[in-house]
């Protein structure tokens, strides 16, 4: 991203929180995409509970693919696109 001058922007992030954790309890976080675009992409975000499953929260985060020299929206690359589709997960 670097090299060809691109950033993340966000534009929505949504929560919904469903649950709470003691202090000392172990959680576990999970990401996946949600949604893959020409320049977009939609990130899922779980927490769990770790020893029940329960769900605590999701996070939604919603961006671009950003030009950063035009300030614009950019194509991902075939390659990222490739490597990307293999995270998509159903939105639930």
């Amino acid at each position: 991203m670097q090299k060809h001058r691109r950033g993340f922007s966000t534009f929505e992030l949504t929560m919904r929180i469903g649950g709470a954790l003691p202090l000392d309890a172990p959680y576990l976080v999970e990401t996946g995409i949600g949604h893959l675009g020409n320049s977009s992409l939609r990130m899922i975000h779980r927490m769990t509970n770790a020893r029940t499953g329960a769900e605590i929260a999701v996070v939604g985060q919603f961006g671009v693919n950003l030009d950063l020299d035009a300030r614009r929206p950019a194509r991902w690359s075939e390659e990222i696109r490739a490597r990307a589709a293999a995270l998509v997960v159903a939105a639930g």
